[in-house]
């Protein structure tokens, strides 16, 4: 608006000039009037020039000028107090799968941030619908918006993620982008944008229930190399114990099922002592003797002494035909292979020392109880 004010100040000052040199030169006499007409013709064009250019530049230069001179919107400050809380992704639709993840950010040490993710991925398997779960935590340093840790699941697996935090329409009010490198091991994907979780007030309704799937979650590897167990967080396995992967952190009431293997079943026992409270003091010498000829296959047994914390093992002829007696109790096998062929090549091997050995395809599985 002031460089227009200006513009039309100088058009009326050139307009006012060009009059009255005109005046002047009528007073000056008809000679004077021709022989300086042409070059008063010039300059009034330059003069008119001049001024339709700073009226144009009026014009323009505000528009140019605008985005220059406009104040910016300032960023949102990023505060480790402003960013923890609980956070939650969630596209899982009933009878179409998705996920289910669950993201909490509390303040860490050294001025960090600790985040835990537990992990859910449902998808259907035929007509039931069945999930994988995983869980990882770990802590980073929040630079700008912009947060990366290295999560550990406590059973050797690990990802790294980085969370990139953006405020939403609502002042104060985040939302979290969560992206894993390409190798990423805590069993189910954390990648999706996390909005906050919000919490229902008393009385304005209930919070909206998981959905409905079986107990018994997807079945996992055994480690049958007595050297390199699996390990987890949640459950450590007895020496004689075949060890199978397991999630880091467990429900309780859940069965964690193995996926099915061949092993030769040695020995069994028909009476135990329990001397050493959760096995037997004679059998697991013996068991660990045996382990001895057969370096890179576990040797595992079965008590039956009280122990809520034991792996259970599976196979045809345990129980009576009724499923509810069981036909053996103590036992020692040792691990033969994945398949069938595997396992019965082992059994010809082990058929030389142990003639009434038999194959067996077994589940291990395991279940936190109330002790």
């Amino acid at each position: 608006m002031f460089v227009r004010v200006i513009s039309w100040i100088i058009l009326f000052a050139a307009e006012e000039a060009i009059h009255v040199r005109h005046t002047n030169q009528h007073e000056r006499g008809q000679v004077a009037l021709v022989r300086g007409s042409f070059s008063g013709c010039v300059l009034d064009f330059v003069i008119y020039a001049l001024v339709m250019i700073i009226t144009l530049l009026s014009l323009l230069l505000p528009t140019l000028l605008g985005s220059t001179l406009a104040v910016p919107t300032p960023r949102p400050v990023f505060q480790d107090e402003n960013l923890t809380g609980k956070y939650v992704y969630k596209n899982y639709r009933k009878g179409k799968g998705g996920f289910e993840n669950h993201l909490e950010i509390t303040s860490g040490a050294n001025g960090r941030l600790h985040v835990s993710f537990e992990l859910t991925y449902f998808y259907m398997a035929g007509k039931d619908e069945t999930f994988h779960e995983g869980s990882g935590e770990g802590d980073g340093q929040l630079k700008g918006n912009v947060l990366t840790s290295t999560l550990s699941d406590g059973a050797n697996g690990s990802c790294r993620v980085t969370l990139t935090f953006g405020e939403t329409l609502l002042a104060g009010e985040y939302v979290v982008t969560v992206k894993a490198a390409p190798r990423c091991e805590i069993n189910v994907s954390p990648d999706g944008v996390y909005k906050k979780d919000s919490v229902v007030p008393k009385g304005r309704g209930i919070a909206a229930p998981r959905p409905l799937v079986p107990r018994t979650l997807v079945q996992q590897e055994v480690c049958p190399d007595p050297k390199s167990p699996c390990n987890s967080a949640a459950k450590e396995f007895a020496p004689y114990e075949l060890s199978f992967q397991l999630p880091g952190k467990l429900t309780k009431g859940r069965t964690y099922t193995s996926l099915p293997f061949y092993a030769v079943l040695l020995k069994t026992y028909n009476a135990e002592s329990c001397d050493a409270d959760d096995h037997t003091e004679s059998i697991e010498r013996e068991r660990l003797k045996i382990q001895l000829a057969y370096p890179h296959n576990k040797l595992f047994a079965s008590y039956s002494c009280p122990n809520l914390d034991a792996v259970d093992y599976s196979f045809s002829g345990k129980m009576d035909s009724t499923g509810e007696r069981a036909l053996i109790m103590t036992f020692i096998a040792v691990y033969a292979g994945k398949t069938q062929a595997e396992g019965s090549n082992f059994l010809q091997y082990i058929r030389t020392v142990y003639p009434n050995a038999t194959l067996k395809q077994m589940t291990a599985s395991y279940e936190i109880l109330d002790q």
